[in-house]
């Protein structure tokens, strides 16, 4: 979470940005580098958290809007 809050708050107005121009601590942006690598961040293991809540939200019986997000990151090495 500490790393998705220093994004946010460290991203240019288009969002964009290298992650040491970003994050200006070398030590934090160390850690997130490190985060990156571990082979249990995954696309679907961060989303899990937000797939499950929607998925009990949508238990209960009513109207709801689903709007898709279609933005894209690319990662590379």
């Amino acid at each position: 979470m500490q790393v998705a809050a220093a994004i946010l708050a460290g991203s240019c107005c288009d969002g964009g940005g290298t992650l040491t121009s970003i994050i200006a601590d070398p030590h934090q942006a160390k850690a997130a580098y490190r985060l990156f690598d571990c082979p249990a961040v995954t696309h679907d293991a961060v989303l899990a958290g937000h797939v499950g809540w929607v998925d009990r939200q949508l238990a209960e019986p009513g109207t709801y809007l689903l709007i898709e997000d279609t933005t894209t990151a690319a990662f590379h090495s």
